[in-house]
């Protein structure tokens, strides 16, 4: 899937484009992953997730150890979403420091469909 230049996207329709790309893989596992503040139809409020929590979320299998490269289970990754422009929020810098690198998810800031692929190691 050739990549329109992002300038002109919205992350939105990027982060659809890296869902389709993805999501045809047999490899990999991927999901939008909505986080915030959400009203019940009675108005009840629940909290779901984390803030700074990536925009799509997932697991790829086939990863090989980096000291013997024998294959080892699947592993999960998170991909924030950005446009040409965007920047991440504090909240999504300490997720990427505080979470992803401490327990070692692949964390991948995106602005296009060939980043995501870069990101995991796809080529």
């Amino acid at each position: 899937m050739a990549d329109i230049p992002v300038k002109k996207r919205s992350e939105a329709s990027i982060q659809q484009d890296i869902r389709i790309a993805l999501g045809q893989r047999p490899d990999v596992l991927i999901q939008r992953r909505s986080v915030g503040t959400f009203y019940t139809r009675n108005g009840t409020p629940i909290k779901i997730g984390h803030k700074g929590e990536p925009d799509l979320q997932g697991v790829i299998s086939g990863q090989k150890c980096p000291n013997c490269g024998h294959s080892i289970h699947a592993k999960p990754f998170g991909i924030e979403v950005k446009t040409a422009s965007g920047r991440q929020r504090k909240d999504q810098q300490a997720y990427e420091k505080n979470i992803a690198n401490r327990v070692g998810i692949i964390y991948i800031l995106a602005r296009s469909v060939s980043d995501a692929l870069k990101g995991l190691g796809i080529k």
